[in-house]
């Protein structure tokens, strides 16, 4: 979408005008970028439902906030969603639907009760169980959250999802009647390979927890391979996003007073530690923790499309207002009235030359941490996006994390002092310095609540969320050690390294 935002007013003839000039995407994404802003203008909704050729109303928002949601227009989707619920407030599956939107736009409690509701008019319907099970799990109540997983396998005992999620949060036990349950369904040709994979994932896990690594990296390992086919994934993908990503610099603009709220960008690795920088920085009074956003990556999706032409020269200074303009429209919405709101996308990494030009206020905190704790722990962690598809494969892993690090060794060079680089290791061995380090770095003042991120209430819904429910502690980083006799391919590709 070129050029500024347009109000309300502005936008509505506008799409009319692409819509009738045969050019529907652009309206539907012009008059999404409005609704996100404003979610509660009901021109606008109006005018995205016209859009859509489904005569029924109620069908008709409900496929509209799946498109919105699928965009990442989480806020545009809940309104779609919430018309689609006031026009059949009885239907199970809307309000399933709207739960999961509210989880990705940061409204655990919220899709918590829109689950609860789901589940109360169709006690029958997995999704409802599963999707209560997943809301409890981002707010901390862990044994809450295995008992709602528990019931979805009541109502579906093929779940994939429901099994893999409650191994997450219900550690297997010797004997655990499940194990031979899942092997029959992993087993299972006639299942969509994906079901599998999950399946494999989590007998990955439960063996994981029985001690039995041998056992546990087979279904990691099988996990993996059925991922990356459904996938396609191929590693070229991945060489050709890094290098347009390079070709993402310019002159930042000039200072101005900082933004309200103001981001505070956390990258690095997946797996690196962002989720406990995140919670950490959360506890803090000014800050409010907003997770993984998907802000920046659509509002410079027009700039990495450009830079795939041999004769792009760079972002101009209209282009990098315009995506400056687009973020902080999607921000505003978000932050809860906090001076500054984090954003914890780690793959943000890509973009730290953009943060730079169009975001000079901005703190970027890139996450260091050992290259085979990072590695091993991408491997064994499942990651709902399609973008994550190197994550399947050991040598693609090490092969992406080289590109990460050449990447950040060129925003380093290239843009001296603008990244704040944290150790992970460091920070857990003596969290209080590491605590006053990241402070400062953020510009922000001494805040002891921030030295008990395990205590934080907020949801927090990445891989970690077990994790930073816990005390900050030592020895992670040394799990690999573990599986070091099956991470061949792996160490080979990170040698020179570590």
């Amino acid at each position: 979408m070129a050029g500024p935002l347009p109000n309300v007013a502005q936008a509505v003839p506008r799409a009319r005008r692409l819509a009738r000039e045969g050019d529907p995407q652009a309206a539907f994404d012009l008059l999404a970028a409005v609704l996100e802003r404003f979610p509660r203008n009901r021109k606008v909704l109006a005018e995205l439902r016209a859009l859509n050729a489904e005569p029924d109303a109620a069908r008709a928002h409900y496929g509209l906030g799946e498109k919105l949601s699928a965009g990442a227009w989480h806020l545009a989707a809940i309104a779609s969603l919430d018309e689609a619920l006031r026009l059949a407030p009885g239907d199970a599956r809307v309000l399933s639907r709207l739960g999961d939107v509210q989880r990705l736009a940061g409204r655990a409690e919220a899709a918590l009760e829109s689950h609860r509701r789901a589940a109360e008019l169709a006690p029958e319907r997995a999704a409802a169980q599963f999707g209560m099970g997943v809301a409890l799990q981002d707010l901390g109540r862990m044994a809450e959250a295995a008992e709602a997983y528990r019931r979805a396998l009541a109502a579906d005992p093929d779940h994939a999802a429901a099994h893999m999620a409650l191994g997450l949060v219900a550690p297997a036990q010797p004997g655990d009647s499940r194990l031979d349950r899942m092997e029959a369904l992993a087993a299972d040709p006639g299942r969509d390979a994906t079901g599998r994979a999950m399946l494999h994932h989590a007998l990955g896990k439960a063996h994981d927890d029985l001690g039995e690594t041998a056992a546990a990296f087979d279904h990691f390992a099988r996990a993996g391979a059925l991922r990356k086919s459904a996938l396609d994934y191929r590693i070229e993908a991945d060489r050709a996003l890094f290098d347009r990503a390079a070709r993402l610099t310019a002159p930042p603009l000039a200072p101005r007073r900082r933004a309200a709220p103001c981001p505070i960008f956390i990258v690095g690795m997946p797996r690196s530690g962002t989720t406990l920088i995140e919670q950490v920085l959360a506890c803090h009074r000014d800050v409010a923790g907003e997770g993984e956003l998907e802000l920046l990556s659509r509002s410079a999706g027009p700039l990495l499309r450009a830079a795939a032409d041999p004769g792009f020269a760079g972002p101009d200074r209209t282009g990098l207002e315009v995506l400056r303009e687009a973020y902080l429209a999607g921000l505003a919405q978000r932050g809860a009235g906090r001076a500054f709101v984090t954003d914890k996308m780690p793959q943000n990494f890509l973009l730290a030359g953009l943060i730079a030009a169009a975001f000079p206020e901005a703190p970027v905190i890139h996450l260091r941490r050992d290259a085979r704790a990072v590695c091993w722990s991408v491997f064994r962690t499942w990651f709902a996006s399609a973008r994550a598809g190197f994550a399947c494969d050991l040598a693609d892993i090490a092969a992406y994390y080289r590109m990460y690090a050449d990447l950040m060794a060129r925003w380093h060079a290239c843009l001296p002092g603008r990244i704040a680089d944290l150790d992970y290791e460091a920070f857990t061995e003596d969290p209080e310095a590491g605590t006053r380090r990241l402070l400062a770095a953020c510009g922000l003042d001494w805040d002891a609540a921030c030295l008990a991120p395990h205590r934080s209430a907020r949801a927090v819904s990445t891989a970690s969320a077990a994790q930073v429910r816990r005390p900050v502690y030592r020895g992670s980083s040394q799990d690999w050690r573990r599986y070091e006799a099956h991470l061949g391919p792996l160490l080979e590709g990170l040698e020179g390294l570590v």
